[in-house]
């Protein structure tokens, strides 16, 4: 079995999974990329530098995912260092769909949401806590990425808030249950990011950080959290002024 770093990074096939998949890769990991798209997630792989990178594509909205994915990770690599669940969606039907009030919600829809952001999160939590448990490791999950201002609930967005709010309180004990197994559970708050998420939307105006800067601001905090902690924290852009006419 390699010394080798060996990471998973789930939402690796686009954006801030990507740019956190790149990072560790940059700094000598092996890296598994997972989404849905294994076309997108192949794009991800070709740009990682350094080798032993690999893919996994499957849904993690659906129930067994999360063993899934470690378990073919632990088989091709022996073993897991660090997750990485960068995997979320705001709506069952895409990025461009305006989200409906609480009274208009399918339930499946809802229910879609919840089975990716946070079913999929604790399956992943759970399979990784495993395979950590004897040599230690890290696990990094990406919280709101809407909440500029803080964890705060988001009109039209009942199943999106719901669940990053559960995320939150999720890791939180997580972290406490694992810390006896040197395991470090940590989650990170990117503000507005400048993804296709936000692409378009009325948070670009004020101001957006590139998926890369933030990737390496976010790696450098996981890596101090081995000699230190620090929670809670939130990775904002500085506002920017509007460009005059």
């Amino acid at each position: 079995m390699s010394d080798t770093e060996v990471a998973i990074v789930t939402g690796g096939s686009s954006g801030i999974g990507r740019a956190l998949a790149q990072g560790l890769a940059a700094r000598g990991a092996m890296v598994m990329v997972v989404a849905r798209s294994a076309d997108a997630l192949a794009d991800t792989v070709t740009e990682l530098p350094g080798e032993g990178h690999s893919l996994f594509a499957c849904d993690l909205g659906e129930t067994g995912a999360g063993g899934r994915i470690v378990e073919t990770c632990i088989e091709r690599y022996g073993r897991l260092d660090t997750l990485i669940y960068s995997a979320g969606i705001a709506t069952a039907q895409g990025l461009n769909t305006l989200l409906p009030q609480v009274k208009d919600l399918p339930l499946d829809d809802w229910i879609a949401v919840l089975n990716v952001n946070l079913h999929g999160l604790f399956e992943c939590c759970k399979a990784a806590a495993a395979a950590m448990s004897d040599e230690g490791g890290r696990i990094l999950v990406m919280g709101s990425s809407l909440t500029p201002a803080g964890m705060a609930g988001q009109p039209l967005a009942a199943a999106y808030s719901a669940t990053k709010f559960a995320q939150s309180a999720f890791v939180a004990q997580f972290a406490d249950e694992v810390a006896e197994d040197g395991i470090t559970a940590r989650i990170i708050y990117p503000g507005a990011v400048a993804t296709r998420l936000t692409s378009g939307t009325a948070l670009a105006p004020t101001g957006l950080m590139s998926v890369a800067s933030f990737a390496e601001s976010a790696l450098a905090w996981l890596e101090m959290q081995e000699s230190m902690g620090v929670s809670d924290v939130y990775l904002l852009p500085v506002p920017q002024k509007p460009m005059p006419r």
